[in-house]
């Protein structure tokens, strides 16, 4: 998420300079706990806090947690009717 974000809104060669970028943990709780209610609440914050654009760079270190196809796909309807 971190390259993603730096590679959009990189001053000089970014391919939006001017974006703001809202940055939400969505795959564990504070104890390091994952639940997949985590992934929606954070989305579900990403669209009613204004974002237009969602990157979920949910792999790599993450990439054994078991995130449900139902749980994303709700989330994301739920973003795309916003």
């Amino acid at each position: 998420g971190t390259h993603v974000a730096g590679t959009i809104v990189a001053e000089q060669y970014g391919i939006a300079p001017k974006a703001t970028i809202l940055p939400i943990k969505v795959t564990t709780n504070p104890k390091g706990n994952y639940s997949d209610n985590y992934l929606h609440q954070g989305i579900k914050y990403a669209v009613d806090n204004g974002a237009r654009i969602i990157n979920l760079s949910l792999r790599g270190f993450y990439s054994d947690m078991p995130i449900t196809t139902y749980v994303i796909t709700q989330a994301i309807e739920y973003a795309r009717k916003k």
